[in-house]
């Protein structure tokens, strides 16, 4: 029986544990500053001078318009903004190269912002974040500028000296502009690490990103219901800018193998929506997108970037989760692994034809060189190569369960448990899709030849370094099946994929370097088996349709010649794979250098038709117990681990190179 007092104690338990008392006490208080502030505001004054002080940010929390007076741009940032002329033609490149890709400003506000300061050639202080924002995108425009626009404008143009002097003025001003503590600012910092990211200087670029998210959770960015009345325009560059963040953060974590810095669950943010500038539709298509309210509206360009923001949020648990486990039970980590794939396939069942590569495949030439539907087409290409790239990096553990990968050969691996053994042999799948696909992008020769003049020439040499690995781990693994050799032909897709296309990017020669080392090493092998006295006789297999996955559900053609690479014989089509649960494993002889070993012969790959784990025996022949099995599987380095990355250093931290080292085949 309770007393009152016990009563009485459990009845402020539960008000304290109470939803409304939870939220009241998890929500943002506003500082000292904040509460001052707030004070002035009601008095219709302004506060006086308050930089020095933490979180006196005038900028954003006071609604008091504070007065300035113009100054010449030269005075401002030490040297004029390029002609008009230039400049114009620059911000043109950037839109139509970048802004597509990247959606951070409101384009119409800072075009007009930019005529302004051409015509008077002055600008407010106040407005430094916004100048020197106009200045990186010219520098970035610099990159991409072809050079048809630059006799167009019919001025003398050295592009390079430009670019030069605009990243000097640029670099000069930055801790300037983190002073601002405004939209611009943050702005320019996204824009400003996505340039470090993508030409060659990857520290700077996570350093400025990372001040780019604390000052925009300064700010309260993050945190829509904190922000005080602002316009529509306003609103949404804040939303855009936020989310832009988001994805960077995550891409950057999987790009450089760490853990995110933003949280989804600290994201108080709604996803951005259509305003003036991103109302223009798909010329063809009428598909309907629902959003998270459960309203619809019409696909438009601005639905590329909430679909990203969507597949980036879902993606958000792979790093910190499945790769960062801090020592969870493996059995624990495939179930995380199962429902991160499950939201991937729904999120995947959702994206409209417009947004589909494959959608734009029966086009007339004269609808598909629309710019417009020009931008779709490299959106859905863009949304493709992400989602395969992220189901690559997700499923890529698992490959030591499924017979693609092996811990060594003084130990076998368990088969799965029961309940998951349908899944081994769809990971591999999603794998072996994932990554093909991506080797095929070449298809759309059309949407791609202009792409040494966009943002995603660099990225595209991200995602298909990754899936090149992928693909050589599959030819290494099992090298005279189908599918080892259609692999290889997927490899040299992607090393010629640079020069069929006509672009170079640091980014891009680095992954061909590496990813024909790694074709070598291929044939190396095969080489060697070939010609081994302990080799088994080759068989003949029969092959087994793939699983259907993905963007895609159509088998992908083969349009590669067959005489592509000398010396590659059998080629099947892509649409083939053998028979995985009749044969047996054929082992690898070492390298000095680099290579991957298979299971021993013997041990059979994960079917669709076991029945449950056999462990014992695979424990007893390794004389391992299962612990000393889990602890291998959690941390590689106690053993054996069979891929030597050595030769993959030559991406200098660009390019996810850290997904085949050591410490990464379960945490």
């Amino acid at each position: 029986m309770l007393r009152p007092t016990d009563e009485l104690n459990k009845r402020q338990l539960e008000e304290m544990q109470s939803p409304g008392r939870l939220r009241s006490l998890n929500q943002e208080r506003p500082s000292t500053y904040g509460l001052v502030d707030q004070g002035f505001d009601s008095q219709n004054s302004a506060l006086p001078s308050t930089e020095a002080i933490p979180d006196a940010t005038p900028d954003h929390f006071s609604t008091v318009a504070i007065g300035e007076t113009s100054i010449p741009i030269a005075q401002l940032i030490g040297t004029d903004l390029p002609s008009a002329v230039v400049t114009e033609m620059l911000f043109e490149t950037f839109i139509k190269s970048v802004h597509w890709f990247m959606l951070i400003f409101h384009e119409p506000s800072l075009r007009e912002e930019m005529n302004s300061a051409l015509t008077t050639g002055r600008v407010g202080e106040r407005n430094l974040s916004n100048i020197v924002l106009i200045l990186v995108v010219l520098l970035i425009a610099t990159k991409y500028v072809a050079e048809e626009d630059v006799i167009s404008t019919r001025t003398p143009i050295d592009i390079d000296h430009l670019q030069a002097k605009l990243l000097r003025t640029v670099e000069s001003k930055f801790l300037a502009v983190l002073d601002q503590d405004n939209v611009g600012a943050v702005q320019v910092c996204v824009l400003l690490s996505s340039f470090y990211f993508y030409h060659g200087r990857p520290n700077r670029c996570l350093a400025i990103n990372s001040a780019a998210i604390r000052m925009a959770q300064n700010l309260k960015f993050n945190r829509e219901r904190s922000w005080q009345a602002v316009d529509t325009i306003e609103r949404e560059q804040r939303r855009r800018v936020w989310w832009a963040l988001y994805v960077l953060d995550g891409y950057g974590s999987i790009t450089y193998g760490t853990t995110t810095i933003i949280k989804g669950s600290q994201c108080l943010v709604n996803l951005p929506q259509n305003i003036d500038d991103t109302s223009a539709r798909c010329p063809g298509f009428d598909s309907i997108e629902k959003l998270e309210d459960g309203t619809t509206q019409p696909v438009t360009t601005l639905s590329y970037q909430r679909y990203k923001f969507r597949l980036y949020r879902i993606a958000e648990p792979i790093m910190g989760e499945i790769y960062f486990h801090d020592g969870r039970p493996i059995p624990e980590l495939v179930k995380k692994v199962q429902e991160i794939n499950r939201q991937l396939v729904k999120w995947e069942e959702t994206v409209p034809l417009e947004l589909r590569p494959k959608s734009f495949s029966s086009l007339d030439p004269e609808t598909s060189s629309d710019p417009l539907t020009r931008t779709f087409q490299l959106q859905a290409l863009a949304l493709q190569l992400s989602y395969d790239n992220i189901q690559l990096v997700l499923h890529r553990p698992l490959l030591v369960y499924n017979g693609v990968l092996s811990l060594g050969h003084h130990v076998r691996v368990p088969k799965a448990p029961a309940s998951g053994s349908d899944f081994w042999e769809m990971s591999k799948d999603l794998c072996w899709k994932s990554a093909h696909r991506t080797a095929c992008v070449d298809e759309y020769l059309a949407v791609l030849r202009p792409v040494q003049n966009f943002y995603t020439s660099s990225y595209i040499g991200i995602q298909t370094f990754t899936a090149g690995v992928m693909l050589g781990i599959f030819a290494l693994s099992k090298p005279f099946e189908a599918q080892a050799q259609e692999a290889k032909r997927s490899i040299g897709r992607l090393v010629k994929m640079p020069k069929l296309l006509g672009y170079r990017t640091m980014i891009s020669d680095q992954t061909g370097s590496v990813l024909q080392r790694l074709l070598r090493l291929i044939l190396d092998e095969e080489l060697k088996l070939l010609t081994s006295d302990d080799a088994p006789p080759i068989v003949a297999n029969k092959p087994t349709p793939i699983i259907k996955s993905g963007l895609d559900n159509s088998p992908i053609p083969n349009n590669v010649p067959t005489n592509a690479f000398s010396g590659l014989e059998g080629i099947s089509n892509s649409n083939q794979t053998s028979n995985r649960a009749n044969e047996d494993q054929i082992p690898l002889q070492s390298q000095i250098h680099s290579h991957v070993e298979v299971l021993s012969p013997g041990f059979q790959p994960i079917s669709k038709r076991s029945t449950g784990p056999d462990i014992s025996t695979t424990v007893q022949a390794a004389g391992l117990d299962d612990d000393d099995i889990e602890t291998i599987l959690a941390n590689p380095a106690v053993g054996t681990y069979p891929f030597d990355s050595s030769f993959l250093s030559e991406l200098d931290d660009v390019g996810q190179g850290w997904m085949w080292e050591d410490c990464h085949q379960f945490g």
